[in-house]
């Protein structure tokens, strides 16, 4: 059975890792993938104790216990699950760190109760959550980094206590109610009573009194940026020593900043540098990406994507580079065809993840938005970014309201974002502060283009 427990396994470099096999969805940037046969994982996990903790204002909490069981001896030092989805839902998972050592062939539970948070926000209707609940098995995609403690060998193997793995996860997992079908209905009560919470029904709750109040200031930054925002589309493919291709289909964000210019994370350029998935079959199966079968695409508010009007392309020279921030690199260690392998993972929440783009034609409408001063307030405060697109609809954006606070350079989420909002500008009243580079984090925009040798116009 493929279960998430594969990653596990992959941490230790026991297994090949897990490969997605399921069509790409829009908002998920590490889909799009056309692979070989998943491996059998030796280690299996079992999920149980589902339960709903709260239902607030602007959230739902899940929690649930998990088991894992292994065919060897494994030590596991934490786990963090990052850009997760639960049957294509949006969710942030919480963190495992309390090591665990998992016994041959026998069930042991991690310690303690994992929690997964759904936003509002980020739904349009509790369709995914109640498929869950009546289904009694969940679709699970992401990324986990696992911490593995290494035995003495493995240790002077690799001169290091501990080793890092950035695995890609793609599996379904049962799910066990407590209390049978009495549970299942009342976890389904609960969220029938929460439906007036979710997606287009925000408007209609917060005029009664249950949802939050509509803002006038982040309507009007979201007309903004009808003329500003840019849907970026990358796409590539990897080929490895056997002729085998596998195409991958990268979602971001991207902004202008004057009428010839706009913003993009430089994960959007080279994404294969970023991605874990990618990076194992390079270092597994000698892939290389094909050249000539890389492109990057970009949309506006109102377009439709794969719609009857091409997009802007950089292979069609609509686009151009012309400035890049320089890499930030972290050490993981892979599965590689002569065993165990140190590889580098460019890292998203840097001072060199960003790009700037040059268009070919200047902008019909006018386009020179406040980039607002390192130093401005920070309240009121919005991310804007596209609403999840739908087949043969036009693109649509969204303002949505993100606590944070500011540290040096960095602007720290306190509650995380999904990758669609990846790219996306971190708006104050002055103007655009910071663009979005992971769930948790944005970095101020200015002293970004700067180092990446760009100068601002204002």
């Amino acid at each position: 059975m493929r279960t998430l427990a594969c990653i596990v396994a992959s941490s230790l470099l026991l297994l090949p890792v897990c490969r997605a096999q399921d069509p790409w969805f829009p908002g998920n940037p590490q889909s799009g993938k056309n692979d070989a046969a998943t491996p059998k994982p030796h280690i299996d996990l079992q999920v149980g104790g589902f339960r709903v903790v709260e239902i607030s204002s602007d959230h739902i909490t899940i929690g649930l216990h998990v088991s894992v069981r292994a065919d060897q001896h494994a030590k596991i030092g934490s786990i963090t699950f990052d850009q997760a989805y639960l049957n294509g839902l949006p969710v942030f998972l919480s963190l495992m760190e309390q090591p665990v050592e998992v016994l041959p062939n026998e069930f042991v539970q991690l310690p303690g109760e994992l929690t997964a948070t759904v936003y509002y926000r980020d739904v349009d209707n509790s369709g995914p959550l109640e498929d869950l609940i009546q289904s009694g098995t969940v679709k699970v995609d992401g990324e986990a980094t696992i911490k593995a403690q290494l035995n003495l060998v493995e240790k002077l193997a690799l001169l290091s206590d501990n080793v890092t793995s950035k695995v890609p996860v793609h599996a379904v997992i049962p799910v066990a109610l407590p209390g049978g079908d009495l549970g299942k209905s009342a976890a389904l009560m609960a969220l029938h009573a929460a439906q007036p919470l979710f997606g287009v029904a925000k408007k209609a709750s917060s005029e009664t009194g249950i949802g939050p109040t509509p803002d006038p200031w982040r309507e009007a930054e979201k007309k903004q940026f009808d003329d500003l925002l840019l849907y970026v589309v990358t796409q590539y493919q990897l080929i490895d020593k056997h002729g085998a291709v596998t195409k991958y289909t990268h979602i971001s964000t991207g902004f202008r900043i004057d009428p010839i210019h706009f913003v993009a994370l430089k994960e959007a350029v080279e994404p294969w540098l970023f991605d874990s998935e990618s990076l194992s079959l390079m270092k597994s199966a000698g892939a290389k990406v094909v050249e000539d079968a890389t492109d990057i695409l970009v949309y506006a508010p109102g377009d439709v994507v794969n719609g009857s009007r091409p997009p802007l392309s950089l292979r069609n020279h609509d686009i151009r580079m012309v400035a890049e921030g320089s890499e930030d690199h972290e050490s993981i260690l892979m599965k590689s065809e002569r065993g165990l392998k140190k590889g580098s993972l460019d890292v998203r929440s840097s001072k060199g993840n960003v790009a700037v783009f040059e268009f070919s034609t200047p902008a019909a409408t006018p386009a020179n938005p406040e980039i607002a001063q390192d130093s401005d307030a920070m309240d009121p405060i919005a991310i804007v970014r596209f609403k999840t697109p739908q087949n043969g609809i036009p693109l649509e954006i969204e303002a949505i309201a993100v606590p944070a606070t500011r540290n040096g350079e960095a602007v720290e989420l306190t509650n995380p974002v999904d990758a669609r909002s990846f790219g996306s500008p971190v708006v104050v009243s002055s103007g655009i502060l910071a663009i979005v580079q992971d769930e948790h984090s944005a970095t101020l925009l200015r002293p970004l283009l700067k180092r990446a040798g760009y100068a601002l116009s204002n």
